[in-house]
């Protein structure tokens, strides 16, 4: 059974890219304040066309629990084998070693480079650049990551973290549900996730955002599970069907969108939808030809690689960037190309020095584990 697909590896490189162009829009003023007809021409044709989807950062999160649910379901068909102790081991060694220096470095960046901030840049740069330096509380919370605190404080990308490891945690046992129950029941079950979470932020709004995200997890489950039934559907359709519901769920993910007037029931079950959208871009990109050829490219390959370490790493970077070039007389245009372009060498070097050798450390450590302890039929 094929459980390494290029196209899914080559999508979330391109959905770490459309989080990287959101945070750099925003920080200037227009974009994060709002884009008025008299903002200036790029502006408008970001804001006004179809390129708004550069500011859809928040739906490539999505994307990326969906693909998290998908990626993380291949180690329980088949009739494979895995103890949790060996799932577990590999995931933490996958996602926590390369976050633990973004997030030290990121500290130390915070303490070392002095602010700066002009006009030409947002509420949403200051409010990052200019936090009161990490404490203690605040560093550990950060490094054990499954806790509550203030994701706000170092790096705010480090909020979809805490609910990917916490998920991660749990997942062998919504896999084995996944794998035992039929499709029909555990749809039901996991959109009976939605109102429990709504319930649960009252006592935890972080917590409660967790759950919310279980369904899209489940989302990936179910189609890698089900996947050469969910393809055969999908290819049997007309072509025109096939493009409109791939052109609708891009439009759901990335066009629809809450802010901080939208009530909470409302945000969550919006993210139950675009989870499902988001599923079923991944369908698309898997069953179209077309579509994976593109998706197979080397440079989208390239940004698959690196896009763990492009998301932990973009903020920190950039904003570092602008404190030490910003006075200069650079044009910020030209200070947040080179952000970006320090932004991506530094993910290469943390993908090959970090990411690579730990998730090597991980498969040596577990070889000879082989506890049953969830298998899908």
């Amino acid at each position: 059974m094929k459980t390494n697909y290029a196209e899914l590896h080559s999508l979330r490189g391109i959905a770490a890219l459309i989080v990287v162009s959101t945070h750099f829009l925003i920080i200037l003023p227009q974009f994060y304040s709002g884009v008025t007809l008299h903002s200036g021409w790029l502006s408008v044709l970001l804001k006004y066309t179809p390129f708004h989807f550069l500011l859809g950062g928040h739906g490539s999160v999505v994307l990326f629990f969906a693909l998290s649910g998908f990626v993380l379901a291949q180690a329980f068909l088949g009739g494979k084998k895995v103890s949790y102790g060996t799932y577990l081991i590999r995931r933490v060694l996958r996602i926590m070693p390369a976050y633990w220096i973004a997030i030290l470095a990121a500290c130390a960046l915070a303490s070392i480079v002095p602010g700066y901030s002009d006009a030409r840049l947002s509420d949403w740069y200051r409010g990052v650049a200019n936090q009161p330096l990490p404490t203690l509380d605040v560093v550990l919370g950060h490094l054990l990551l499954i806790g509550q605190f203030d994701t706000e404080r170092v790096n705010p990308v480090v909020w979809s973290l805490v609910h990917e490891m916490r998920i991660s945690i749990i997942f062998p046992f919504l896999a084995m549900f996944a794998a035992r129950r039929p499709p029909k029941f555990v749809l039901l079950v996991t959109a009976l996730a939605v109102p429990l979470s709504i319930a649960l932020q009252f006592l935890s709004a972080s917590f409660g955002a967790t759950l919310e995200y279980v369904p899209v997890f489940m989302f990936g489950i179910l189609l890698a599970m089900h996947l050469p039934a969910c393809s055969a559907w999908f290819l049997a359709k007309s072509g025109l069907f096939r493009i409109g519901s791939a052109v609708a769920a891009f439009l759901l993910i990335y066009y629809v969108r809450t802010n901080e007037a939208t009530p909470m029931w409302i945000s969550s079950i919006l993210e139950y939808f675009q989870g499902a959208a988001a599923t079923l871009l991944m369908l698309v990109a898997i069953s179209s030809a077309r579509t994976g050829r593109v998706l197979k490219h080397s440079v989208a390959r390239f940004f698959g690689d690196i896009s763990y370490s492009l998301y932990l790493w973009h903020v920190p970077v950039l904003i570092a960037t602008i404190k030490l070039l910003g006075a200069s007389s650079l044009p910020l245009a030209v200070v947040m190309l080179i952000g970006l372009s320090l932004a991506v060498l530094v993910s290469l070097l943390s993908f090959r020095l970090i990411e690579r050798p730990f998730m090597a450390l991980g498969k040596a450590l577990t070889s000879k584990r082989s506890k049953l302890v969830v298998s899908s039929t």
